[in-house]
Parts: structure tokens; sequence; C-alpha cells
């Protein structure tokens, strides 16, 4: 009881401290004290999540995210063009909708539990081989045709859109034939070639999705969080991750190519670009607000949501960046709760910022889950950079996805180990009853 009386008292001062900070100091040469505090939440959040690695993960990310929106616009002497509307009047709008985002994470996430659990991931049904080996030609026919590669060294490859899809193929996959050791050894085979090819040819996030499925199932494999497992798997994730962001399809892992990545980083203060661009393209989404109406952008926020179930390509006026470049030069992407805020003001940010924060508590508990729930939960995790920094679509559109191929799954499996049944003798049926 005391316990509890002391989690609302540290929740009702975090409330009263972030009000006041958002309130009474709204001028634009206040702004590196909201960023800060900013930065701030972010740590609090950190700490709320730590023992538990998955929600770990996503506090990570989020903390990075913030931290290099916060320190390129307010810390650092960095000239750039998506800083220069650092001090402008939208940043006082910018850094409210960011602030509200983590303000919420921090009230209403649950704190992780220190139960020391294994992640419970697998099927404990018997399953099919015809579907693994399915799996298995479908992943690589993608890894193989889904990818365009460049006509000249040094270019930049690019994924489509069924390539970076394929995290759904894996995680799903992983959970139905987890017990399948040629598939599990073969699709990590596979999923580790996924991520070197776009790593090769200069991407980052698709590869750093995969690496984290990885990194998840198979090299941490407790819900509690290890910090000598995650310190060097970090610090190697960094250097390779950082040498893509700067040489692109140039990087290749030497002495003087880490030299640089160190020295770009220590002038960059470990910023991320990708972030501070996204913070830029939000703040246009904030400038368009009085371009259009309220009921556009309604109309806007309806063909989003049909967007989700049938894809942007088939509904027009559906994506946020593209319409907002018409009136402001930007590079896409968008940080999340811009998007809300993009359709409802304040109350379309409070509204996505409650749909990560069930996200998180549902993390929280994910030995509970259904596999279903837990196949979209992993999904959640390792697409943080796509949702948090480009578009929420994996919030939505992805998880309906990952309900699609687990059950379209599930029915396949029940069919061919239907007919397999049938031609069982009875002592082979017996044993399947048992299993």
């Amino acid at each position: 009881m005391k316990k509890n009386n002391i989690d609302i008292s540290a929740k009702l001062l975090l409330l009263i401290l972030s009000s006041a900070v958002m309130y009474i100091f709204p001028n634009v040469n206040e702004l590196p004290l909201v960023g800060g505090y900013i930065v701030f939440l972010s740590i609090i959040f950190i700490i709320k999540s730590y023992k538990n690695i998955m929600s770990f993960i996503v506090a990570l990310f989020l903390f990075w995210f913030n931290y290099s929106i916060i320190f390129a616009n307010y810390f650092l002497d960095m000239h750039s063009f998506y800083l220069r509307d650092s001090y402008s009047a939208v940043s006082v709008i910018g850094l409210r909708v960011l602030l509200i985002f983590n303000l919420i994470l921090c009230l209403f996430t649950k704190n992780s539990d220190s139960k020391n659990y294994e992640i419970a991931w697998k099927y404990n049904k018997p399953v099919s081989e015809i579907i693994a080996w399915g799996y298995l030609f479908l992943l690589t026919f993608i890894l193989i045709f889904g990818f365009s590669r460049p006509a000249k060294e040094g270019g930049r490859g690019s994924p489509s859109t069924i390539y970076e899809y394929s995290i759904v193929l894996f995680i799903v996959g992983y959970y139905f034939f987890h017990s399948n050791k040629y598939y599990i050894n073969l699709s990590s085979f596979l999923l580790i070639l996924y991520a070197l090819q776009n790593l090769y040819y200069g991407g980052r996030i698709t590869a750093l999705q995969e690496l984290t499925i990885f990194f998840i199932l198979f090299v941490h494999k407790k819900s509690k969080t290890n910090l000598k497992t995650m310190i060097p798997v970090v610090i190697f994730s960094f250097i390779i991750f950082t040498g893509v962001g700067l040489f692109r399809a140039n990087f290749r892992l030497s002495t003087s190519t880490i030299n640089d990545i160190f020295e770009s980083s220590n002038n960059k203060a470990l910023t991320l670009d990708t972030a501070y661009s996204a913070y830029y393209t939000s703040l246009t989404f904030i400038k368009t607000e009085s371009i259009l109406s309220l009921p556009e952008r309604l109309r806007i926020f309806i063909n989003w949501i049909c967007s989700q179930l049938v894809g942007g390509s088939l509904i027009r006026e559906s994506n946020v960046a593209q319409i907002t470049r018409r009136y402001y030069i930007h590079y896409y992407g968008g940080v999340l709760p811009f998007f809300g805020h993009f359709f409802m003001g304040y109350i379309g940010t409070i509204l996505i910022s409650l749909v990560v924060a069930k996200y998180i508590n549902d993390l929280k508990s994910f030995y509970k889950k259904s596999g279903l729930s837990k196949c979209i939960l992993l999904y959640f995790v390792v697409t943080t950079p796509r949702w948090f920094l480009y578009s929420p679509s994996p919030l939505f559109r992805g998880a309906f996805l990952v309900f699609v191929v687990y059950y379209i799954t599930e029915q396949f499996n029940a069919f061919f180990m239907k007919r397999q049944y049938m031609r069982m003798n009875e002592r082979d049926k017996l044993q399947y009853a048992k299993a």
C-alpha cells in the first residue's frame, strides 16, 4: 500500500513539474530547458523499463532519438538544414508535443517486475515441415528478388516493401518452428544475409530490425536485462550503423573508417541525423496545420485509416509527409506524436501516446500472452525506429499483417497436420495426441 502511495505521489509530482515546464517556459529562448527536461523524462522511462529486455530496448531507442533531437537542436554547434527551425515559434509547439508523449509513457506504463523468467517463445502444437520449407523458400525468394541492387559499385540499394515486411515472416516462422533445428539454423542464416545485404548497399533501419530479432531470441534469452551482454552489442552496432550512415554503400570496416566514425561521432556527440531530420519534418506538419482546416485534416485521417487496411498506394491523400511536402521542403519521415497532432491536435498526440503505452505495458507481461500477441509485441519492439521516426503504420498495419500471416500459417498447419494424422497408424496417433 505504501509503495502504491509513493508511486502515485511521484506521478503527481511529475505531472505538475511537466505542466510547469510546458506553460511557464514557453519562450523560444527557454527551449533548451524544455528540451533538457524531455531527455530527463526519457531517462525516467529507461529506469522504469530496464528489468525487461524488450521494453528496455524500446526505451533505449526512444532515449537515443529524443537525445539526438534535443542536443542537435539546442546543445551542439552544428550547421544543418534540419536545424533551421530550432528557435522558431513552431518549435515551442514541437517540444510540447514531444514532452506530452514522453510524459504519458512515464505516467501510464508499469514498472518492470524483477522476475528473471524465460521469454516463452514456442508454438506448443505439432507443426508441418511442409510449411517450414515453404517459409524458407519464400524468404529465399524475397532475399534474391525483393531487393534492388545498384548497377554501379558504391551505389545504394533499395529494399522493396515486401523485403521490409519480411520480418513478419521471420517472427512468425521463429514462433511456429522454434523446435525445428533445421528451420532455425537456415532461417537465422537467411536473416543475417538479409541484414548484411541491406548494410552492404547503404541501408540501416531494415538491418537493425532484423538483428534486433536475432538478439532478443538467440543472444539474450532472458527477460531480465544483462548489461554485460548489452554493452558490447550496443558498441559494435553503433560502429557499424554509424559507419553505414557516414559512407553508405562505400562503407568498409577498417582502421581509417573507424577513426572517421569516432571523429564524426565526437563532433555530433553521438546524435542520430535520422532523428533530427524526422523532427524537422514533423515541424512542417505543425506549419501545415495552419494551412489545412481541421475538417481537411480529419479527412486525411480517415484516408490514413483506410490505407492501413488496403495499403497507401490505393488510397490517395493518406500520406501526411507527402501532403506536407507540397507546402514545405523536407525529406520525409516524421516523429510519431506529431502525426496525432496533425490529425487532431493535442488530443491526437495523447491518443497515439496511449497506444504506445499500451504496447509497453503488454511487453511487461509478455510471458503471459498468446502466441499471436507475442509475435505482434516482438514486431512492435523491432520496428521502434520505424514507428517513431517514419510512420505510425507499424503500430497498426504492421500488427494487422502479423495477425494475417499468423492466422494463415495456423490454418495451413491445421490442414496439413490433419492430413498427416489421417495417414498415421494407431501408435503414431497416440504419440501425436500426447504431443
